[in-house]
């Protein structure tokens, strides 16, 4: 079934309204006897990812002079809108570049995809393959699935009608795959001839044709209807002239359209790009994640099991994004610099924050970025652009959103996790005031300031031990301080104490006895 998701873009609405183009755009592109044939396969849900893979491969089957392209089609079907734009794309490419089009159904092609394969000028199926039912559902307001309304079915229609007539298949038939309310009729002449009518043109068929009799059943059958949609097998689509031809394997198709196995530009994709195109709904999940751990890992002593979270989620998301056409150099580029300008900023506080926030918004940036297809032209007149501008946002936002609470989380959770405290810190990281901590140290500006033993060093977080307890600390001005070297406590923020190094409060306390003498 073809489902219908929120937006759209410029093709497809304008295929719902009905603005589509005249056939003489389409003409039929020329065979030539010398070519060169591209293999990509259609897997799985037809939406936006998949069109992106689509363009993807026809931009590398064109580099490498293709003339035929062979669509390996295996799918359940998918999102209207995405179908559509689909269906546009395969029809106005083929026809630019005089490209051959040739679909393979191996098992099946339902809705979406069925709309697909008849977008080919060609169709092969197995003999058992399932090809049809190109129904539009949607969810109600009760959350059950229901068929679309008249106006966007007759829509579809007209666009199934425009097809069958570019790929020279049978008008009536094809329609009959989604006009779930018009019955199907087989008028049989004479002379022995047949041709299939579908309800809305019954009337203007008997008009033009008045040798049939649509009150005998000799000549005037009923071959299905209402509340049905028409669905072949492959030897029943061979039988309807909706197949080119039948054919058990892709090396019998090789072999129909003038080819071989190791001649062909095999353009699938790979086992890593279908995972990164199933788990792409989750990469705004995986870099705020990877942003999180960043963030553990600075509140940590050392390098350890944070930092390899971090790489691992940022690794994850950059492939799922980069198979999918989202994410490129510039926004990698952006990312790792607003990674270590942040760094750099925690680690020496030179700038007092300038680099970190600078740091941040160019993080941000490339984030934002890595969600935007490549190619993406900033037309705000154009709703494709304008869908996929709202898409970036919500990802973005959702990332914003796990970066936020999941910092947040870190502060206030950490300590209750045993895990947390066991590669980390045992000390309390539980206040977010600078005096509230779970083990209070007396930082009082009329008592002497309590001293400390560095027992993970601070770069700048780690840990100090102060009266035979453990505490999360940061030396202050983010300096370095190894372990086992003494520390004096000056304050508290976030739960953890801020300390410096005894050698900096010794010179400190020479510089004023000096400024006294």
């Amino acid at each position: 079934m073809l489902s219908i998701l929120s937006g759209g873009n410029t093709h497809a609405e304008d295929a719902m309204k009905g603005e589509i183009a005249s056939e003489d755009e389409f003409t039929s592109p020329s065979v030539s006897a010398a070519q060169t044939v591209a293999q990509i396969k259609i897997e799985g849900i037809i939406d936006q990812r998949q069109l992106r893979y689509i363009k993807r491969a026809f931009a590398d089957a064109q580099e490498q002079g293709a003339t035929t392209i062979l669509s390996h089609i295996s799918s359940p079907g998918g999102e209207l809108f995405a179908a559509i734009d689909t269906l546009e794309f395969l029809t106005k490419t083929a026809r630019e570049n005089d490209l051959r089009m040739v679909a393979w159904i191996e098992d099946e092609a339902y809705s979406a995809a069925a709309l697909l394969a008849y977008g080919h000028k060609e169709v092969y199926l197995r003999p058992d393959a399932i090809i049809g039912n190109i129904g539009i559902i949607f969810n109600g307001p009760d959350g059950q699935m229901q068929y679309a309304p008249e106006k966007i079915e007759t829509a579809l229609r007209t666009i199934l009608d425009i097809t069958a007539e570019r790929g020279d298949w049978d008008s009536a038939q094809l329609i009959k795959m989604t006009a779930r309310n018009q019955e199907l009729y087989e008028a049989r002449f004479p002379d022995g001839r047949k041709e299939y009518v579908i309800e809305d043109n019954k009337g203007l068929f008997l008009a033009d044709n008045p040798e049939v009799n649509p009150d005998d059943p000799s000549q005037w059958v009923l071959v299905l209807g209402e509340d049905r949609l028409l669905t072949f097998s492959g030897t029943k689509a061979m039988d309807k002239n909706m197949a080119t031809g039948l054919k058990e394997t892709i090396e019998e198709v090789y072999a129909a359209i003038g080819t071989s196995s190791e001649s062909i530009i095999d353009l699938t994709p790979t086992d890593l790009e279908l995972t990164a195109r199933t788990m792409g709904g989750f990469a705004p999940l995986f870099i705020g994640l990877a942003m999180v751990f960043l963030f553990l890992e600075l509140k940590s002593p050392g390098v350890g099991i944070f930092a390899i979270l971090s790489a691992s989620s940022a690794v994850i998301f950059f492939v799922m994004q980069y198979y999918q056409d989202l994410a490129g150099n510039w926004e990698i580029v952006l990312i790792a610099l607003g990674v270590i300008l942040v760094l750099v900023e925690v680690f020496t506080m030179i700038t007092g924050g300038i680099l970190a926030a600078v740091g941040g918004i160019m993080l941000l940036a490339g984030i934002f970025g890595a969600f935007i297809p490549s190619g993406f032209s900033w037309d705000f007149s154009n709703d494709a652009n304008n869908q996929a501008i709202q898409g970036a946002l919500s990802d973005f936002a959702i990332s914003l959103a796990v970066i936020v609470f999941g910092g947040v989380g870190a502060i206030l959770l950490a300590p209750k996790l045993p895990f947390i405290n066991r590669v980390s810190v045992a000390g309390a990281i539980t206040s977010t005031s600078d005096d509230g901590a779970a083990n209070h140290i007396d930082i009082a500006q009329d008592t002497p300031r309590q001293r400390g033993i560095v027992t993970g060093e601070c770069h700048p977080s780690g840990t100090v031990q102060v009266n035979g307890k453990t505490h999360s600390a940061r030396s202050e001005n983010s300096v370095f301080i190894e372990a086992g070297n003494e520390v004096e406590v000056i304050g508290q923020k976030f739960g953890e104490l801020l300390v410096r190094p005894l050698e900096a409060v010794q010179d400190s306390n020479d510089d004023m006895q000096e400024g006294v003498e």
